[in-house]
This record gives C-alpha cells, sequence and structure tokens, in this order.
C-alpha cells in the first residue's frame, strides 16, 4: 500500500460503540437513522475464519447509507457460534483483512466466546493482526468478558475461558481499544463502585464506574489500549443475575445512572483517573431496535447522551 495514500484510523476521544447482529435479519430492518446516528463506532457480526464478508454486504450496505461522516465501522469475528478451526492464525489474519479492504472497513473486532480456543493461537492471530492493521492504517479491538476480582479484575473468553492478560498486558500494545463484556458473567463478581464505595455486580448500571476504575488501576492493562465499557441495550439481552436492566427499576433511572456513570470517568469525579476511558459499548443495535419497549429506547435514551460527551 502506498504510504502517502494510506488513511491511519483513531479512536473517538469517547466512543459510543453499538454491535450490530447481521444474521438477524428482521430486527437489521428495524434499525433506523437516528438510532444509528447515535453511534461512532459500529461493529459488525459476525465473520468466520475464512472472512467471509459477502453474508454481511448487504447489512453493511445499509447501516453506511445512514451513518454520520465519520463513523468507524469493524467487523468482528467469532460471537457465541465461532468454534476452532485448523486454518493457522496467519491464514485467518489475512482472510480478516481480505475482508476490511473488500468492505471497505475501518478495523477488525476478535470477539471469541468459545472457551476451548488456546489463548496461545488467539494472541498469535491478534499479533498477525496488529501488524496488518499498522501497516494500513486500521484499527483491532478485541470483546473478551469481565471476570476476577476487585483487587484482580481480569478478562476472560466468555463461558470459563482463559485470561487474555497475555495478549492486553502485553509491553507492545496490541488492541487499540477493548470493549468488556460487563454482563454475563454472573453476579458473584464484584467491584468497588468509585461513588458510592459499595460493592456492586453487572446487575447494576453502576458496574461502569465500578469496573473501569477497578481495570484501569489494577488490570495490567496496556497503557497504550482504551477501555470501552459494554453493557447490555435491554433486559433480553443478558442473562438477568448480571444484567444492569432490572426489571424492579424503571427503564429511566437505569438510562439514567449509565449516562451518569459516564459523565463521571469523562470528568475525572471522584479521583476517577479519565485517561484510559475510551467509551460505552452495547449489545446491541439490532436487540434496541427490535426488543426494546418502546423500540429504539437504548439508542436514545443513552447512547445518544453519550455520544457528545
Amino acid at each position: 500500500m502506498n504510504q502517502l495514500n494510506r488513511k491511519v484510523r483513531h479512536w473517538p476521544r469517547i466512543a459510543m460503540v453499538g454491535y450490530i447482529d447481521c444474521s438477524s435479519t428482521g430486527a437489521v430492518q428495524a434499525i433506523t437513522k437516528e438510532e444509528v446516528q447515535s453511534y461512532n463506532v459500529i461493529i459488525f457480526g459476525f465473520t468466520d475464519t475464512n472472512g467471509d464478508g459477502m453474508s454481511l454486504q448487504n447489512t453493511i450496505s445499509r447501516i453506511q447509507g445512514m451513518e454520520s461522516e465519520g463513523t468507524l465501522n469493524l467487523v468482528s469475528i467469532g460471537g457465541a457460534a465461532f468454534k476452532p478451526t485448523k486454518l493457522s492464525a496467519r491464514d485467518v489474519a489475512e482472510n480478516l483483512m481480505r475482508t476490511v479492504r473488500q468492505l471497505n472497513l475501518d478495523g477488525v473486532d476478535l470477539d471469541i466466546e468459545d472457551p476451548h480456543i488456546e489463548i496461545s493461537y488467539i494472541e498469535e492471530l491478534a499479533q498477525h493482526l496488529r501488524k496488518a492493521c499498522d501497516a494500513e492504517g486500521h484499527l483491532l479491538t478485541c470483546a473478551p468478558i469481565l471476570a476476577g476480582d476487585n483487587q484482580k479484575p481480569t478478562l476472560n473468553t466468555p463461558n470459563g475461558g482463559p485470561s487474555w492478560l497475555p495478549l492486553y498486558g502485553a509491553e507492545v500494545k496490541l488492541f487499540d481499544a477493548i470493549n468488556v463484556q460487563a454482563y454475563n458473567s454472573g453476579s458473584s463478581f464484584t467491584y468497588q463502585d468509585p461513588v458510592t464505595g459499595e460493592s456492586v455486580s453487572e446487575a447494576s448500571p453502576d458496574i461502569v464506574c465500578a469496573g473501569y476504575t477497578a481495570l484501569q488501576s489494577r488490570g495490567d492493562i496496556n497503557p497504550g489500549t482504551k477501555i470501552v465499557m459494554g453493557i447490555p441495550c435491554n433486559a433480553m439481552s443478558a442473562n438477568q443475575a448480571s444484567n444492569c436492566w432490572q426489571p424492579e427499576i424503571p427503564a429511566q433511572q437505569t438510562a439514567e445512572q449509565l449516562v451518569a456513570n459516564v459523565n463521571y470517568i469523562v470528568d475525572g469525579d471522584y479521583q476517577i483517573n479519565p485517561e484510559m476511558f475510551g467509551g460505552l459499548m452495547t449489545w446491541s443495535i439490532t436487540n434496541d431496535a427490535y426488543f426494546s419497549e418502546p423500540r429504539g429506547y437504548f439508542s436514545q435514551q443513552v447512547a445518544a447522551k453519550v455520544l457528545p460527551l
């Protein structure tokens, strides 16, 4: 690639990240322009180890036609259906980068959720992708799940998988941002909320501040990597025991708490260090557009209020 013509992408100061499940065709059709423009990073899932992008192309084209200028688009490999492969990590990386070029995207996201995939394989894949992304000006992110405890938080492959510390704790930065899944871990994982001093689980909107603070100060994450705290868009998008949208709490109260948490971090309130904060993420724009009541509630009441921060 001609280095003079290379476009170098940069992570936004504060990102509002939303995933789109391209396999949910009915929900994709329900997404509105207003909802799309509540995000400045949209991640399309999911491709496979062959880098199949053609099945995503129609959805990507439709969404890109509604985006605000400058919105970043990444393709995600994995999801709950991703399985081990006989392909080498180098071949998978090359397949993914081919898809990025073909679809004119801004980078790759690793959302690997099968606990049987060796961390050494994921590390090799990330190293090949980092090299390719650096050469072409693209971004590389990942989406492990929040685990560990308040004193030693970790980021792991979901479903009891290994810690990603060898990747996110490396001396050489591998990821531009980590989209932390702060949901589906269960109620036993708790972290101290810097605002109240109380221990909170993923069943509270305050997991945004609590999880970020633990990871930023004690998570051993490479300082060049941004931490993006991820939460579900509604009560049906994660297990109730570790979902910040609790049925007995009014949705408006939860939405306001989520936005307040982001504000606390951005403003550096309560001795929070905002240096590594990269924004808020949700699973997913598709679920919000189709299943939220009213439809698009998260985009309107949370995402649209985080975006301008």
